[in-house]
């Protein structure tokens, strides 16, 4: 259902036609939860990249902005316009239990 909102694109370099992952926007380490609201199709390269990077932090980087910059502008605009859904994102997060 991500891929599909996304039109299986990466939302981070707007790469097409090749492996897509998940991107948890209210990280997963942090208790961010799997929800369609808070994923993101990103490419394998722009995932691991941002790794533990906070979303905000991410968007304002340099390395978000070069990778942004053949993104469409109302792509960006979605972007950006997830800054305003942080603060119900992480009053959703949850507990998670790690095994080894």
């Amino acid at each position: 259902a991500v891929f599909l909102r996304d039109n299986y694109t990466c939302r981070y370099c707007g790469r097409t036609g090749i492996p897509l992952t998940v991107d948890h926007i209210d990280l997963w380490e942090d208790g961010g939860i799997a929800s369609k609201e808070n994923l993101i199709s990103s490419c394998r390269q722009d995932n691991k990249d941002r790794g533990r990077m906070q979303y905000e932090a991410w968007i304002h980087s340099d390395l978000y902005a070069r990778k942004s910059k053949n993104l469409p502008d109302d792509t960006k605009a979605l972007n950006l316009a997830i800054l305003d859904t942080l603060p119900l994102l992480r009053s959703q997060r949850i507990q998670h239990i790690r095994s080894r």
